[in-house]
């Protein structure tokens, strides 16, 4: 299977309307917009393709005005969602498992599980909470710049030139040793 050519987009403003979106396919892409800011789960929610709402929000400007709205409206309902399981927590199921019968596989018994759900852990994200508290109240509860070390590299250039000097004037000092070679018989 081949990827399909990219048209840019001037070429989309250019094509007859039959790629323009009806009101009522509109109205349908925009609420599922605001339940799912993100385009390509928008589109396959209501039947469209992304070609099709692009050429739309570039010759629509009522349309892209509204998008832009719905959009908005999508975020503030996940940001909610989100505060609300900082706030709140939620119910995260507890799986269990247990033996329900056994059958014969090439003369060994196999078991057959069955899992269930057997209760549930109560979880808190306490990460969520502190970006929360990040973003409100920024200068109570963000996080403190990194302390700043400046440098002068004149002088680390310095002390640099001055350990290679002694090193080699150390090194010039080490007794020379003979070079090992093969050993004579």
């Amino acid at each position: 299977m081949s990827l399909p050519a990219i048209i840019p987009v001037h070429e989309w403003v250019a094509q007859p309307d039959h790629h323009a979106m009806k009101r009522d396919r509109q109205a349908a892409f925009l609420d599922a917009i605001s339940q799912f800011p993100g385009i390509t789960r928008a589109c396959n929610a209501v039947g469209l393709s992304p070609r099709t709402f692009y050429g739309s929000w570039l010759k629509d400007a009522a349309f892209k005005y509204a998008f832009d709205i719905a959009v908005q409206m999508g975020k503030d309902k996940f940001e909610e969602l989100q505060r609300e399981r900082a706030e709140k927590g939620w119910d995260e199921p507890k799986f269990g498992s247990k033996v329900v019968d056994f059958r014969k596989v090439g003369g060994r018994k196999i078991p057959i599980v069955e899992t269930t759900v057997v209760g549930s852990i109560h979880r808190f994200s306490e990460r969520l909470a502190e970006r929360f508290l990040e973003a409100d109240s920024p200068e109570k509860f963000a996080r403190k710049p990194q302390t700043e070390v400046s440098v002068n590299v004149e002088i680390i250039t310095a002390k640099l030139a001055e350990g290679r000097r002694r090193a080699a004037e150390s090194h010039d000092a080490l007794p020379t040793q003979p070079a090992l070679g093969p050993a004579t018989p």
